[in-house]
């Protein structure tokens, strides 16, 4: 299933010039440092389909699970998901195992009935029957504790036997437990608690904890310890540590706090926002003020750190800048791309991360109805393009353009290599292969795109 490219609109300004409508792609909030790249395995084998069953072929088109199953999974690291129908005395039922390469069955979940398999793609870890296990089937939660996965890389987990619930971390480490001296917990119970998005210049992500009604905190999800903590006032989290509650009840009224290092640092009546410069924005009826978080002093003025603070520097550390001919990109000031393009825009986090860890960072630039693949680190282009707009995908190396003949083109940024599908034939583009139908087959291209299977 094609997966379009999504675009965040930002406003950047270098020096006096206000850039508007440059769109790029930024690191995601709740995703940092945790990002997986095993979804770009170009070996990673390959989902086939036969007289109804599933299996996998390698990357040069030998069989390597026959096809047996009633569905599968992609193959994450060593190891897959797969399901198959088993005659029981009430009938059949679907079940699921862990296979690894080679068709071996790693692990059935004890679980009669459904699957209580769940793979986590953006932390490379499972829960099976209620168990926390890292990519190489390593249990890291111990058996008295059932989790849940919460998100951002953080689990609930609760132990009926010793009354205790908490927070548990995508390693297994337990920063904070909660122990129940009053109501019953059973196994039906779930921990609740929730997890602040922050932005990727903060350092320390803090949870609102609510493990019984009439009772919330707010802890560091790491360390465990508690910031604040009542039996009368609800916490609410919004993003970046800022937290709030209503007062007297009443919920017209809320008081907003933002933490740091493990205290609160500013509290208003007034709505607040981080900006990753260091301040908070104060919202008094539309009229803003800005609070300095370092020297606790506020200002009625925009402060001038926020007018060239760009998302895109975060995460790339490159900033673009506007010119009467288009734009440009530099970094620490020296101008790296002349500003000349009419566009510049960068791919996903997940994939220009991974580019970038195999020494290519890879963006595109677009002029007069062309697009190239530019190379930052060896200043060169790699690929030029007869079209200005390019797909690129989450999870995939590939990118695909329609040409001048309206025929779809495919293009590897790992290999180099393309294919042109005419307009007659369909597509599918897959992390590491894709799959074209052709005359009512289907035929499989690997990342080199050399054709290594067809199929009914």
């Amino acid at each position: 299933m094609q997966k379009d490219n999504k675009l965040k609109i930002t406003l950047i300004v270098v020096s006096i010039v206000v850039l508007l409508g440059i769109s790029f792609l930024i690191l995601k909030k709740g995703k940092k440092g945790n990002l997986n790249y095993a979804i770009f395995d170009q070996n990673k084998p390959i989902i086939i389909k036969k007289d109804g069953k599933y299996g996998y072929i390698n990357t040069s088109g030998k069989v390597i699970v026959e096809p047996k199953y009633e569905d599968v999974r992609n193959f994450n690291g060593n190891y897959a998901i797969v399901y198959e129908m088993v005659k029981t005395d009430d009938g059949e039922k679907k079940l699921c195992k862990i296979i690894d390469k080679n068709g071996k069955v790693k692990i059935t979940p004890q679980e009669d009935g459904y699957c209580s398999i769940e793979y986590i793609s953006d932390y490379n870890i499972y829960i099976i029957d209620n168990k926390l296990y890292d990519s190489n089937l390593q249990k890291l939660s111990s058996d008295d504790k059932n989790v849940k996965y919460n998100k951002d890389g953080y689990l609930s987990w609760f132990s009926e036997e010793k009354r205790t619930a908490g927070i548990m971390t995508t390693s297994g480490k337990i920063p904070y437990t909660f122990k129940y001296t009053g109501d019953y917990i059973d196994q039906s119970y779930e921990f609740e608690f929730r997890v602040s998005d922050i932005d990727d210049s903060l350092n320390s992500r803090y949870c609102v904890s609510r493990p019984y009604y009439g009772y919330s905190a707010i802890v560091n999800c790491d360390s465990g310890k508690i910031v604040v903590e009542s039996k009368e006032d609800y916490y609410l989290d919004d993003d970046d540590n800022i937290f709030s509650f209503y007062t007297d009840g009443k919920y017209d009224k809320k008081i907003y706090f933002y933490i740091q290092n493990n205290k609160i640092v500013y509290k208003d009546s007034n709505e607040i926002r981080y900006y990753p410069a260091g301040y908070l924005r104060i919202n008094d009826n539309d009229n803003y003020k800005y609070y300095d978080i370092k020297t606790g002093s506020i200002t009625d003025e925009i402060p001038s750190k926020l007018d060239s603070l760009s998302d895109l520097e975060l995460m790339t550390g490159y900033s673009k800048f506007s010119c009467d001919n288009g734009y440009g990109l530099m970094q620490n000031g020296k101008v790296l791309l002349p500003c000349q393009w009419d566009r510049i825009d960068f791919f996903d986090t997940s994939l220009y991360q991974y580019l970038k860890s195999l020494g290519k960072n890879y963006i595109i630039v677009k002029k007069d109805s062309k697009s190239f693949i530019f190379d930052l680190k060896n200043n060169e282009t790699i690929y030029e393009i007869n079209s200005s707009y390019v797909t690129s995908y989450t999870d995939s190396t590939f990118i695909s353009y329609t040409d001048e003949n309206r025929n779809k083109v495919i293009y590897n940024l790992l290999t180099g290599k393309s294919i042109t599908i005419t307009i007659d034939d369909s597509y599918n583009i897959y992390s590491n292969y894709i799959k074209v139908k052709h005359d009512k087959k289907y035929d499989y291209y690997n990342t080199n795109l050399k054709l290594i299977y067809t199929s009914e």
